[in-house]
């Protein structure tokens, strides 16, 4: 489900593939190596570059989404925005940058948020508000 926070009208749902490995350190520290697609998304970024690293906060059980890599011999970033994953990786949420936006970012009263599985806007939110709890502290996605 894809939907945007404090706008009930604005809900979608869309398939995301995500196909990687999660690898942990010696020390338990957890990357993920691999890529996520969303359906409908078109990234600025070559398709042949779109394998990501994101270093998984212990914490948090999530990282920033950000691609980075050579078009036409210059180099680039692109920034998505981040995910947070439950403990087992049966769940996700993502948080999604405003690219209409001149600062790019993003916020807790409008952001776009994707998160699965779920098939509703109410269970977009419990997934999001259950795995992004650690970073909100003690704030509520509406």
């Amino acid at each position: 489900m894809k939907y945007q926070l404090g706008n009930n009208t604005i809900e979608k749902v869309v398939n995301i593939k995500i196909n990687g490995k999660i690898y942990s350190s010696i020390n338990g520290n957890k990357t993920f190596k691999g890529t996520i697609d969303v359906e409908g998304e078109n990234l600025p970024v070559p398709s042949d570059q779109r394998q990501l690293i994101i270093n998984l906060s212990d914490k948090l059980q999530g990282g920033v989404i950000s691609y980075a890599g050579y078009d036409q011999g210059k180099p680039f970033t692109y920034a998505y925005g981040g995910i947070f994953f439950n403990k087992n990786f049966s769940k996700a949420t993502l948080y999604v940058y405003n690219k209409n936006d001149a600062s790019g970012g993003w916020n807790v009263d409008d952001g776009l948020m994707i998160s699965l599985p779920a098939s509703t806007r109410s269970e977009a939110l419990d997934i999001s508000n259950e795995l992004m709890r650690n970073s909100l502290n003690g704030y509520i996605l509406k």
